[in-house]
């Protein structure tokens, strides 16, 4: 870096580095890979070798027929080692049925067996996110399996003619693609369940049969008295897997059908109440009213079936709605227990874990299940830069670029901008969102963080335009008012934790300090040991509240909120979270703590090393005016001001001639 404190990136033996951090006297640029292929051009190299010895031996009919098989056996056992014995894909069935239409009832098999293999401890089942993602794609077993680090595939077809149906099914073993057993079932439809528990029991008995995998018990399929109401259910199923507001509205109406045609329709309920609680009704219904149903129908489900993983989930999602994140993380936990590789349920329990180690677990276990997972990848690869295991995170990057090229490609500038790149960053989500317009990943989440990234290079009045929803552009570009009604207005549709604290920071912005405080009380008391999960405001938060409480004469709860920031920064450094980025540092939280505590040298040393690493520094909140003045944080805000002028000014080099991503953003 220069004068105006940027940082770049070396590769080292030890990994990806930041400069700073580098011993020039060893640093390389070799890499390591420890990949699937690796494991078995190995195996294969010491079977080949074999095979130059043993050729001067056996004659050569039979040295050619050894080494075929010696090979495949190298090949077969590195697919092992790698994929572990022990895991599974439940394909998309396919829909033979003369109705292009019945194609959720195909899927509706195919996801209903993989719930039940999912329930079964001894094994690794992938989530239907990433297993129906294969769909319509040309590609053999082998290279499934591999892409989801599999060892076994279940595929087969459903064929639908008015009550009758036939579902055929076969397990595949992927090392050796061979079949490990097929079989045909043709039942009536309202034997439906039947089939699905003969299948789930011919699977486990070959797993145990043919690969010794100890499999104690096989669940049972979830059964309604009514077929019109399973048909319901996996309609609703089919469209809640889509994910788009459209799809969610009509999978409740789906969901509701199933309750109405069958009350005592357990999984139903459940689903009800998740697809209800992740905005199935939204701007439908009001907050009050969604708790409302959200909390009829997953109370019913649990009554119904006290020991169903959705159930739990769906109380997972009242509790979240109620702002109460001890209960919510106690439904999880125990949808997790009933169900180990319920995938979703992880993802949902990560957000209320305290223990940051157990967070990245969590996050781990929940990219196993779902491998292709755009939300998993995303959350544990963030989770390793925040590590500084830059050279893995790069490596899981690539590895994404395949599933999502343009999700990658932001991950990449995410690590191109450690050190106060921030152009490098916003020249990333340029790329991506241009190659992929319509994508469901750019639609008002992009606008929003892009907003973010045209705010710390100074370009307020454009971040306000670009994103109508985000309070903070309109104050910092002197819409005040403007600011504080939009973010009372999203208290008022969601009066959550989370929203009180947004809007507490902004009423204390325009000096509302009555209103203010009582917001940011309720948003710390709730918030308790989780200020990880909101690091970009974290320091933001506890200086506004802390100065809140000072005016208000409160100097030892305003003590509290720095014990409190100090201990968030203990937990991280405890669990590797050291590297800066723009919005987040641990260092920084840590110079805050100390400055507003009186240890100004020191705060203000520290804070200059998070600027000179690459931490962007909000705007100027009023309350904070005597800090900003400052002679010490002056000179650390003119090496940011110095970073926002030169990163704006790389930005604008390339969009203001000849634009490449005019179809996306267009300056002022």
């Amino acid at each position: 870096g220069g004068n105006d404190g940027g940082r770049g990136i070396t590769d080292t033996p030890q990994g990806l580095k930041l400069d700073k951090d580098v011993d020039r006297s060893s640093a390389v640029t070799a890499r390591s890979g420890k990949g699937l292929d690796r494991v078995i051009i190995v195996m294969l190299a010491l079977a080949l070798g074999y095979f130059a010895v043993d050729k001067f031996v056996f004659d050569p009919a039979r040295d050619a027929a050894r080494e075929f098989e010696i090979a495949e056996q190298a090949r077969s056992d590195a697919i092992v080692d790698f994929y572990g014995a022990n895991s599974i894909v439940v394909l998309p069935f396919e829909n033979m049925s003369d109705d292009p239409g019945n194609e959720y009832f195909s899927d509706g098999i195919a996801e209903e067996l993989l719930n039940l293999l999912s329930k079964i401890p001894e094994l690794r089942v992938i989530s239907r996110s990433s297993a129906f993602s294969f769909k319509g794609k040309n590609l053999t077993i082998p290279e499934v399996a591999e892409q989801l680090n599999v060892a076994l595939v279940l595929e087969g077809s459903v064929q639908r003619a008015g009550k009758e149906v036939r579902v055929t099914a076969q397990l595949i073993e992927a090392r050796s693609d061979t079949h490990l057993w097929s079989d045909r079932f043709d039942k009536d439809l309202d034997d439906v369940f039947a089939i699905q528990d003969e299948i789930a029991v011919s699977i486990v008995d070959a797993l145990r049969d043919k690969l010794g995998v100890n499999v104690d018990a096989v669940p049972k399929a979830l059964t309604t008295a009514s077929s019109d109401a399973h048909d319901a259910y996996l309609r609703g199923r089919y469209l809640i897997a889509q994910r788009t507001p459209e799809s969610k509205r009509q999978a409740v109406r789906e969901f509701e059908t199933a309750t109405k045609l069958d009350p005592t329709f357990a999984v139903a309920h459940a689903e009800l109440a998740i697809a209800v609680g992740l905005g199935g009704l939204i701007r439908q219904i009001s907050h009050r009213e969604t708790v409302e149903k959200v909390s009829h129908h997953a109370r019913v489900a649990l009554q119904l079936d006290p020991g169903l993983p959705e159930a739990h989930a769906a109380a997972g999602f009242l509790f979240w709605l109620q702002d109460k994140d001890d209960e919510a993380l106690a439904a999880y936990r125990r949808a997790v227990e009933l169900n180990p590789n319920y995938a979703m349920a992880y993802a949902w329990m990560g957000t209320y874990l305290k223990d940051l180690d157990e967070i990245f677990h969590v996050r781990e276990k929940a990219l196993s299940l779902d491998p292709l997972s755009r939300s998993a990848n995303f959350a544990y690869i963030n989770a390793l830069i925040r590590r500084n295991r830059l050279e893995e995170a790069a490596r899981r990057i690539e590895v994404f670029a395949a599933i999502e090229p343009a999700g990658a490609e932001i991950l990449r500038g995410s690590l191109r901008s450690i050190g106060g790149h921030w152009s490098e960053w916003m020249l990333s989500y340029l790329r991506a969102a241009n190659n992929n317009p319509d994508g469901l990943v750019f639609g008002g989440g992009f606008r929003r963080i892009f907003s973010w990234h045209l705010a710390s290079i100074g370009l307020m009045e454009e971040a306000a335009l670009k994103t109508t929803d985000t309070p903070e552009f309109l104050a910092w570009s002197g819409r005040v008012e403007e600011a504080v009604e939009l973010a009372e207005a999203v208290y008022a549709a969601q009066p959550n934790a989370l929203a009180a604290g947004a809007s507490g920071v902004l009423l204390a912005y325009a000096g509302y300090d009555d209103r203010a405080k009582p917001r940011l009380e309720t948003f710390w008391s709730h918030i308790g040991e989780q200020l990880y999960d909101h690091e970009l405001f974290a320091a933001q938060f506890a200086e506004t509240l802390f100065n809140a409480r000072l005016r208000a004469g409160d100097t030892q709860g305003a003590a509290q909120v720095i014990d409190e920031l100090k201990a968030n920064v203990r937990r991280m450094r405890d669990a590797g979270i050291t590297v800066t980025e723009r919005d987040q540092s641990v260092d920084y939280q840590e110079g805050l703590a100390m400055y507003l505590e009186g240890d100004r040298e020191q705060g203000l040393q520290i804070i200059a090393g998070a600027v000179d690493d690459g931490l962007w520094v909000l705007p100027m909140y009023p309350f904070q005016e005597a800090r900003y003045r400052d002679p010490g944080f002056a000179a650390v805000l003119a090496v940011n001001k110095a970073r926002e002028k030169r990163e704006r000014a790389r930005l604008l080099d390339v969009v203001c001639n000849d634009n490449p991503y005019a179809a996306v953003w267009q300056p002022m």
